[in-house]
């Protein structure tokens, strides 16, 4: 954990792509956080350790070797990465020869199956998300995507996104990879810290107002809330958070068709993802946040 934590932020703040590009100067990214770097002996893997998302692989191979581990294979790239550590990754978690990394900065961002056409819409990604892109010939509307969704536990490859949704600026994708390293922190001192951090080295980001949210979360006092009792029934598998945000700490999860007795919410709405709802504070299964637009009323 400690030395996925080490190179994520290393990557925030030394490994991050130049605003402007040639595309003919292309790069290679790990674009999943905390993908494994392997050793092969004969197609026997053996791991040997966790990179981080947006680590450049300033040597990647053209062809893939095929890999095995407890059964299962795999299709795998020779690597060398950035801090020349040569080995093999899962070829789905490399982005090869692309122009940059990108911070996505769009409230509710869309990927499209084709360019130029969007009434043809695959998925949406989640604001904050850190993918690699490539421009598309001709069409300076669209950036061709590779990434991973946290969310979905997906890859996205061949999908297209607006221009106008992604920022390449080293401080917004700067900012995105540390708010990928907060949600993963376990312990409240960690986030503090990387609030703290993101504040002094990149204020004015894309993700000033996402920050704020934050800040304010992890604030006792600073979040105005009503009175809310009842009870409220999962509608999926949710975590409940010490404070009112997605980036606090997981405390429990509760299950789909679980009930949670409900006490007061907040006043104001947020948006997670494509939904909007309120943060709203539990006494039991224990005492902590849920997110209400994953809810419905008890009856």
């Amino acid at each position: 954990m400690r030395k996925i934590l080490a190179i994520t932020l290393a990557c925030a703040f030394a490994l991050l792509p130049s605003a402007v590009f040639a595309q003919a100067n292309t790069k290679s990214f790990v674009i999943k956080e905390g993908a494994s770097l392997w050793t092969l002996k004969g197609s026997a893997m053996t791991w040997v350790a966790s990179l981080g998302l947006g680590q450049e692989l300033p040597s990647v191979s053209k062809n893939t070797t095929k890999g095995s581990y407890k059964g299962s294979d795999y299709d795998l790239l020779k690597v060398k990465t950035d801090t020349g550590e040569e080995g093999f990754i899962i070829e789905s978690q490399v982005a090869r020869d692309v122009r940059s990394l990108a911070a996505v900065t769009g409230t509710i961002s869309t990927l499209f199956s084709q360019p130029n056409d969007r009434g043809i819409t695959d998925t949406i990604v989640q604001r904050a998300s850190v993918v690699a892109v490539s421009d598309v010939p001709g069409n300076s509307e669209y950036f061709k995507v590779a990434g991973f969704d946290a969310a979905s536990g997906t890859y996205i490859s061949n999908k297209y996104i607006l221009v106008s949704d992604v920022s390449v600026l080293d401080r917004d994708v700067a900012v995105a990879l540390l708010l990928v390293s907060l949600k993963d922190h376990k312990k409240k001192e960690l986030k503090i810290k990387t609030i703290q951090i993101i504040n002094q080295k990149y204020p004015g980001s894309a993700f000033s107002q996402v920050i704020g949210e934050i800040k304010s979360a992890f604030e006792p006092g600073t979040i105005q809330t009503e009175a809310f009792p009842g009870a409220l029934v999962s509608t999926d598998t949710v975590n409940v958070r010490d404070v009112p945000s997605v980036y606090g700490v997981a405390l429990v999860a509760v299950k789909k068709g679980e009930k949670v007795t409900a006490v007061e919410r907040t006043t104001a709405q947020y948006t997670v993802g494509s939904d909007t709802g309120r943060w709203v504070k539990i006494t039991a299964p224990q005492e902590g946040w849920v997110f209400d637009a994953w809810f419905t009323k008890a009856e």
